[in-house]
């Protein structure tokens, strides 16, 4: 009775999916997300990501060998690095100074990419949220104890797989 329709469900995660018009726009899902994963950017004119590359505005980084890539916004590495210190990039993609100058700890930096990956991923779980980024689930609840503090993510049953979302 109190169960979501899938539908509704698979349509408002559709409506939530980055599908920029131009490498500028695809700079701003990257900047909100945090980061996407290739398979997030599969429907991307490849030219949008070769620009941004080219310009060293984003980079591909890796958090190891048995993960798929991450696209990141030169402004977001410093998150991730915190995050996963051993992230490699494809290439010497450097965040700009103004982003430098601030210190993330752990913890801070992955309460922003969680904020950001939940505004596009729609619902969802902490193990799936933690799988791209090769952290632990747990690591990934206590971002979500913090976002569901400040009224960013609902916990529950939204999905008929009967996992419980993270928000």
């Amino acid at each position: 009775l109190g169960a979501l329709d899938s539908s509704a469900i698979s349509r408002v995660c559709e409506e939530e999916r980055p599908d920029p018009r131009d490498s500028d726009e695809l700079h701003d899902d990257l900047l909100s997300a945090g980061c996407l994963t290739e398979q997030e950017l599969e429907h991307v004119d490849r030219d949008y990501l070769r620009t941004l590359h080219q310009a060293r505005r984003a980079t591909l980084a890796r958090v190891s060998t048995d993960r798929p890539a991450l696209v990141v916004a030169a402004e977001r590495l410093p998150e991730l690095m915190a995050i996963v210190p051993t992230l490699a990039t494809a290439d010497a993609v450097v965040p700009p100074a103004s982003r430098m100058t601030r210190s993330w700890s752990r913890e801070e930096a992955l309460v922003e990419v969680i904020r950001g990956r939940v505004a596009i991923v729609g619902p969802t779980t902490a193990p799936e949220l933690a799988a791209p980024l090769g952290i632990e689930a747990t690591a990934v609840d206590a971002a979500l104890e913090q976002l569901e503090s400040q009224g960013v993510v609902l916990r529950g049953v939204f999905r008929s797989s009967g996992l419980k979302p993270g928000p």
